[in-house]
Parts: structure tokens; C-alpha cells; sequence
């Protein structure tokens, strides 16, 4: 881990903003132009380029408001007794 980024932006607020301020722009494509501001504001606090560096994105992001939903998986293991 490098470095990381909060925001009180949140997902709803940006899925919102996606909806009013778009204009009809691909979802994908406005998520990343967000996510490209947030590695420029880490470039800037590191003084180092972050190209070819791995972004992990966690949570919301696969949502039904996020980048992309994603299905949910079953867990290759059983979770009896493990809770």
C-alpha cells in the first residue's frame, strides 16, 4: 500500500452527481475521470508519478450506484462454526 484516500464524496453523492452533471457521459467513464482526480491529489502529496501503479478499489464500487455492479459470488468454503 502506498497511499491511500478519504472523501466524504461517498457513493450515493457521486452516483448523484453522475445522474445531474453528466449529461448522459458512460458511468465507467465518469467514475475514473473521479478516481483519476484522487491519484493526481496522491501524485502531488508523494511527489512521484503512479503510473503503471496497481488502484485497488474496494466496497461500494461493484454496487448497484458504483463503477460497475458485479454479481455476488458464493465463498469457496462453508462459514458454519467460523461465525
Amino acid at each position: 500500500l502506498i497511499s491511500e484516500v478519504y472523501s466524504d464524496q461517498g457513493i450515493a453523492k457521486t452516483f448523484d452527481l453522475w445522474q445531474h452533471e453528466a449529461s448522459g457521459n458512460n458511468r465507467l467513464f465518469f467514475y475514473e475521470h473521479i478516481i483519476a482526480i484522487k491519484i493526481r491529489e496522491i501524485e502531488t502529496r508523494l511527489s512521484a508519478s503512479l503510473d503503471g501503479v496497481p488502484v485497488l478499489l474496494s466496497g461500494m464500487a461493484s454496487s448497484s450506484i458504483g463503477m460497475m455492479e458485479l454479481p455476488y459470488k458464493k465463498l469457496p468454503l462453508l462459514l458454519m462454526g467460523l461465525i
